[in-house]
């Protein structure tokens, strides 16, 4: 054996030798190489030798990876030889391995020499000749359960875990997430539906129009929720989005409801305002009035107004005391105050956020938005901007400085807020709102609200 093993060595680096001959001339058994250049650019940083089973083939080894690489001849344009454990590694690998432990001190030295991947598949060779070899299976992570060696999936399976798109997963979350893409899937299927009919309703002749907004107003499928905001909900066109409200109108459940109290909350065309809110004030209370109240609770007082507004045009009376608090909201705001020396400008010398405490000053903050509609489809707030106690104002210039950002807090008046505790409550205490739960607490009953109906300009 030891006489085989001197002879071994010197036909290798003779092969090895021979390889860089070879490819200049079209012969030789092995390469000594670290860099190789491929026809078409690039390189690749291993160990090229012969595939002694397919003459005119080369197998890559690589530090990284199991499996090695194939190339045939004419892809390598030259090789640039760079010494390092792959050197080794290859005539290591065609010394004759009869054993377990064999094949285990391969894959240990790979191991040494920060050959990751090749350790492993000398690992995997190693139980492949010895299933029983511990060392192999611990350094293969595998775990023994009940006399039985384990890989790190039957791990998994026997903790009662399934594999799910690469990952392990427990058996209803697995089920979880096939009913999500189903569902997915038949959303976009019906997205598709969707487009398809939008462009029949605008580019038909007059008879294809009524026909696709029939089969549109037709759709009565939760699942088609998602399609109906996406493709008809942000359109640019106001008849589009009146239709998409009407379509939500005709689905049931939980997800038209919301869809239907985000339109109204972000729409800005009258015409489809009313008809959105004629469709939240054909479903049952109970699904749209907790939507608008917490939509009530948002940082945005243009939000808070239009919830309350909706509210109010469904007499949804019992929220009343929820809408006391939100008679005012405060906002922070960036603006520019102080001005430069002599200049005109009106500005705070010291404003901080801090509680309100009636100390003034000039208009700072911008109204909101113009309302989007007459009577009460409208709404809107009014801005009071403040400082606090002790503040000095600066009007005229003066102070040396230029304008300087800082954070301001904005008192909003909620107008529409005000307006629904008026049209519910026949009482008008304004914005105090002290004076307001202090009515609520004495006098406010819940009487039986009058039908609901959307008021009209």
């Amino acid at each position: 054996m030891a006489d085989a093993r001197r002879h071994a060595r010197p036909m290798l680096v003779a092969g090895a030798s021979l390889f860089l001959a070879w490819l200049a001339s079209g012969q030789g058994p092995e390469a000594k190489a670290d860099r190789i250049t491929i026809r078409g650019g690039g390189q690749v940083k291993g160990k090229m030798i012969p595939d002694r089973e397919h003459p005119g083939q080369f197998l890559f080894f690589g530090e990284v990876g199991k499996t090695p690489m194939v190339f045939k001849k004419d892809q390598i344009v030259q090789i640039s030889p760079e010494k390092g454990p792959l050197d080794d590694y290859v005539l290591l690998r065609d010394r004759p391995r009869s054993t377990a432990q064999a094949e285990y001190d391969l894959g240990a030295w790979c191991e040494d020499h920060k050959l990751a991947d090749l350790a492993q598949l000398h690992y995997e060779l190693t139980l492949k000749r010895d299933s029983t070899f511990d060392a192999a299976h611990r350094k293969l992570g595998h775990v023994q359960r009940d006399g039985r060696w384990l890989n790190a999936d039957e791990v998994k399976e026997a903790q009662g875990l399934v594999k799910y798109k690469g990952r392990w997963i427990t058996v209803e979350e697995k089920e979880r997430k096939e009913a999500q893409a189903a569902t997915a899937a038949e959303g976009a299927s019906w997205s598709r539906r969707i487009k398809l009919l939008r462009d029949a309703y605008l580019s038909g002749s007059e008879e294809r129009a009524k026909e696709a907004e029939r089969r549109l107003l037709a759709i009565d499928e939760p699942v088609a929720v998602a399609g109906v905001l996406k493709i008809l909900g942000d359109d640019p066109i106001p008849a589009l989005r009146t239709l998409a409200a009407r379509m939500l109108g005709a689905i049931p459940g939980p997800d038209a409801a919301t869809g239907l109290v985000g339109r109204m909350i972000e729409e800005e065309d009258e015409s489809v305002l009313r008809a959105t809110m004629d469709e939240l004030a054909r479903r049952d209370e109970a699904e749209v009035v907790p939507l608008l109240l917490r939509a009530l609770r948002s940082s945005r007082h243009a939000v808070v107004n239009r919830s309350a507004w909706g509210l109010g045009n469904l007499n949804a009376v019992r929220v009343v005391p929820k809408l006391v608090p939100a008679l005012i909201t405060i906002e922070y705001e960036v603006v520019m105050v102080g001005g430069a020396s002599g200049g005109p400008g009106v500005g705070f010398n010291a404003v901080t956020p801090g509680p309100l405490n009636g100390a003034y000053g000039g208009p700072v903050a911008s109204l909101t938005p113009p309302a989007v509609g007459p009577g009460a489809v409208a709404f809107g707030a009014t801005s009071v901007p403040y400082a606090q106690a002790g503040s000095s104002l600066n009007i005229g210039g003066g102070g040396g400085r230029g304008p300087v950002p800082r954070l301001v807090p904005v008192e909003y008046r909620n107008e529409e807020v005000l307006n629904a505790l008026v049209k519910m409550t026949g009482r008008n205490f304004g914005f105090d709102i002290p004076a307001w739960k202090q009515w609520v607490a004495t006098s406010f009953k819940i009487d039986a609200p009058p039908s609901r109906r959307v008021p009209q300009p």
